[in-house]
């Protein structure tokens, strides 16, 4: 069954990326452990379960279970290199599956399954291929909505006291427009609709920072 495959592979991410660290990371601190991918790549793993469920629900069971794969180790070569990882993943991913008869005798096209954690990094390049597709975009949303936020708040000024109205110019003027730009590089429609989702919860929030932010924006500008 596809489970037992499904956890085999979140066992050799979780074992292979023990001790690791992504030294180069200097802005988010919590991404320079490499638990921090594996939680990624569960999110991406859950993010592309949602598409298929949403939108491809009469996908093989094969092409289903090499998305969920490639969801769950397409970062698995992270740690070790800050450009490129899609390349050593799909390196690390190749070794694992040939030195395990198990594993490759459940997945009938490995070359596919090597081809979409290869490319999975380029998401200015529409696909054709569905499963391609789906991984793109299950990692293109990821952190973007709630998290996005708090990742914004690691780009101002923590010490300045006009900490939160620096957050609100940055949602603003930057998150807003990244979600735009992301939007044109998704290839499935219910990507698209989880990310106008994240969109408007970004605005929402925004919408209410201001208001609790009424009546500092002249000193505000004044100081900036």
């Amino acid at each position: 069954m596809n489970a037992e495959i499904i956890n085999e592979a979140k066992k050799y991410l979780i074992e292979y990326l023990e001790g690791k660290t992504c030294d180069y990371e200097i802005t988010h601190p919590w991404r320079k452990d490499s638990q921090f991918i594996i939680l990624h790549s569960l999110r991406v793993h859950s993010y592309a379960l949602k598409i298929i469920e949403n939108e491809f629900c009469g996908m093989s069971e094969e092409d289903k279970l090499i998305i969920e794969m490639a969801a769950i180790l397409h970062d698995i070569g992270k740690p070790e290199v800050s450009e490129g990882h899609a390349k050593r993943s799909t390196e690390i991913v190749g070794r694992w599956v040939s030195s395990n008869v198990h594993i490759a005798s459940k997945i009938k096209n490995v070359e596919k399954l090597h081809r979409i954690i290869e490319i999975h990094s380029d998401k200015d390049s529409k696909e054709d291929d569905i499963c391609s597709s789906i991984l793109k975009d299950a990692d293109t949303l990821d952190e973007i909505g709630a998290l996005s936020i708090f990742m914004s708040s690691n780009q101002v000024d923590k010490h300045s006291p006009f900490f939160f109205n620096k957050l609100l110019d940055r949602l603003e003027s930057f998150e807003i427009s990244y979600c735009n730009r992301q939007m044109l590089k998704l290839n499935t429609n219910y990507g698209r609709k989880l990310l106008e989702d994240k969109r408007s919860f970004i605005e929402m929030f925004n919408s209410q920072l201001a208001l609790e932010l009424e009546g500092t924006s002249e000193i505000y500008e004044l100081n900036k």
